[in-house]
């Protein structure tokens, strides 16, 4: 009897611990074999371990460093390519009621730009207009325009070039038209000089497609220009133009844009 009472101690003995270190195991997420391991080598090594600690699901959501939450607010750069756009100018004069219109339809355009969450940004603008594509209507005053405004005086007639760095329109999306001010460079007679316009921009509903138009005022004093005059009739000193930019598709930079 009493071999029997020692043989059941010694038996319970053995096991309550393992039994112990098994449900500690179930209730903490690890395997027997491993928390029995770590029962033996003591609770401190237990908690230093990396493996004793529970395993993480993978299905938290990671914190974003700051800035980046939102990845699409800013876009990559696309390119907006515009071979025809018109130019027109007007000239008051200091006869009542006359005025000098002329046009041309040469002008040439390339925006570089980005979507951002609040609209638009404009990383660079650049235009050109050739010279002799500019027209009034009447050869003689074409042919006096181009010599007492546009030639240099090495008797060169550079483009007229527009060239911007950076501008921000807000409020740019589908199918709503906004206005914003670019501020740039406008060179005359190979001149630069400090130039700010109004822009119209509006966003086709189905595609990134934009439309744009510009109106501003050139003074020609500016660029050292003596307002012509002819038969008595001069031009003012202060000349509005306006811009018009059919709508463009915008295409990743680098790749040419489709009308």
């Amino acid at each position: 009897m009493r071999t029997l009472f020692t043989i059941l101690v010694l038996s319970f003995g053995v096991r309550m611990p393992f039994a112990t270190a098994r449900t500690q195991a179930l209730s903490s997420g690890l395997e027997p074999s491993e928390t029995f391991h770590a029962e033996s080598r003591g609770q401190s090594d237990l908690r230093d371990e990396p493996h004793a600690r529970p395993a993480s699901s993978g299905l938290g959501k990671a914190k974003v460093p700051n800035g980046l939450e939102r990845s699409d607010t800013t876009l990559e750069q696309s390119e907006i390519n515009i071979p025809h756009a018109t130019a027109i100018f007007v000239a008051p004069t200091n006869m009542p009621g006359i005025t000098v219109k002329g046009k041309s339809e040469a002008l040439h355009a390339r925006v570089r730009m980005r979507r951002v969450s609040d609209g638009v940004a404009l990383d660079s603008v650049e235009a050109s207009l050739p010279v002799k594509t500019l027209a009034t209507g009447i050869a003689l005053r074409d042919h006096h325009m181009r010599q007492y405004v546009f030639t240099t005086g090495a008797g060169e007639v550079p483009d007229v070039h527009f060239e911007a760095a950076s501008a921000f329109c807000p409020g740019v999306v589908a199918g709503r038209e906004v206005s914003c001010k670019l501020t740039g460079n406008l060179s005359i007679r190979g001149i630069a000089r400090a130039f700010t316009m109004t822009v119209k921009i509006r966003e086709a509903n189905a595609a990134p497609m934009f439309r744009a138009g510009g109106d501003g005022v050139i003074r020609l004093s500016d660029y050292g220009i003596e307002p012509p005059s002819q038969f008595g009739v001069k031009t003012a000193n202060e000349i509005q133009i306006h811009l018009e930019f059919p709508e463009t598709t915008a295409s990743a930079a680098g790749t040419p844009s489709a009308k």
